[in-house]
């Protein structure tokens, strides 16, 4: 009997531990053009993950709005890429309907060594600065892959990564500036959502 209350204890501690929002060294002024699809109160995340499409008229933005009653909020955006001058291509956003597990493995995501440890970086740790240029292969170059930019905003402050092709630049680029574990480390935190079936 004294087993199963332990175990029941466990399971309940590492449920509500799981379900807390983690308060992430957030170091910039949210950029002023952000609007998210709701407001955030004290303490409350949102992570904005942004896909650009290739050769698509649009591109995406997934919000993860982690609220402080221990639910979770995820809304898809698309819209018109900001060169295009087209008046019928129109912004649209939808909420998307979560199960209980799902935002259980997202509250687990947030409070993840791999996450919280990933805020000690700035987007020019992505690239290495070098002494000399001589002997350096000529800069790789790719076109129509998608590029994604990752901010984590919480209590009016902000952190925000972008890459272009980070696969093709971490994989097969012989580029000696880029930051191949910096690159390494922000494809494992963008898996950690992309692996989250919705």
């Amino acid at each position: 009997m004294k087993k199963l209350i332990v175990f029941i204890l466990l399971f309940v501690g590492n449920f509500i531990f799981s379900q807390k929002i983690p308060v992430l060294n957030l170091r910039s002024s949210v950029e002023s053009d952000i609007r998210l699809p709701v407001a955030l109160n004290n303490d409350e995340l949102c992570i904005i993950l942004q896909y650009n499409n290739g050769w698509s008229a649009y591109d995406t933005n997934r919000y993860y709005i982690f609220k402080n009653n221990r639910s979770v909020e995820i809304y898809n955006e698309e819209f018109p890429k900001s060169y295009l001058k087209n008046k019928e291509l129109k912004t649209s956003i939808k909420r998307l309907e979560l199960t209980a597990a799902v935002q259980d493995s997202l509250f687990k995501i947030i409070n993840s060594k791999k996450i919280i440890e990933f805020q000690k970086y700035d987007q020019s740790d992505f690239k290495i600065k070098l002494n000399s240029s001589s002997n350096m292969p000529p800069p790789c170059r790719i076109y129509d892959s998608t590029g994604y930019s990752l901010k984590f905003i919480q209590n009016n402050k902000q952190n925000a990564y972008s890459y272009y092709a980070p696969e093709y630049y971490l994989e097969k680029c012989p580029d000696k500036s880029i930051n191949k574990i910096v690159l390494k480390e922000y494809l494992q935190v963008l898996q950690e959502f992309w692996n989250v079936k919705l």
